[in-house]
């Protein structure tokens, strides 16, 4: 294998109610994101739109890479 330097700084938010931080915060660094999700409890419960939502209300493009329903 090749040698390589791996660099992956990580902020982590947590606590209740802090998802409506999303698109600020990735906003602040990001115009396009890739949402990657499987079938499941994020997509039926309605957590996969609101989140979609608070990322496309502050500017975000949002490229959906999901599993074939």
């Amino acid at each position: 294998m090749e040698k390589f330097n791996f660099y992956s700084p990580t902020r982590v938010i947590f606590g209740n109610g802090v998802r409506h931080q999303i698109g600020n915060e990735l906003g602040k660094r990001y115009k396009k994101v890739l949402l990657a999700v499987a079938k499941g409890p994020f997509r039926e419960n309605g957590l996969y739109d609101e989140i979609r939502q608070f990322m496309e209300k502050s500017g975000i493009e949002v490229f959906d890479m999901a599993e074939s329903q």
